[in-house]
């Protein structure tokens, strides 16, 4: 069975896992799943290249552009939920799961 997940990304590519997005904070400076610390939120925006993008609602209507980013990983709780990478101006970064219904965007790693 075909997932979303594997056609997604370009060959070679993949979408994350939280796995990856738990190393990668490591890899910028902080360890654990909530953090509240702007030099770490603003290090996904100067070193990996995030945004604040915001998401888009049930709804269909694009929110909070400018003041979060979020990311989806390929990491599933449930049968609605997926984990997400979610990083703020305000510094707070965690990795958590989220209901699917809203769109987020989808970074690929190799």
């Amino acid at each position: 069975m075909i997932k979303y997940r594997d056609y997604l990304c370009p060959g070679g590519w993949r979408v994350p896992t939280k796995y990856d997005f738990y190393n990668l904070t490591m890899v910028l400076g902080k360890a654990g799943e909530v953090q509240r610390d702007t030099t770490i939120s603003n290090k996904y925006l100067t070193i990996w290249g995030g945004v604040h993008g915001g998401d888009c609602t049930i709804r269909g209507e694009l929110d909070y552009q400018g003041i979060y980013g979020v990311y989806w990983s390929q990491t599933q709780e449930s049968e609605g939920t997926q984990n997400r990478l979610y990083f703020s101006i305000h510094g707070t970064v965690r990795d958590n799961f989220f209901s699917r219904s809203s769109g987020m965007p989808v970074r690929c790693v190799k």
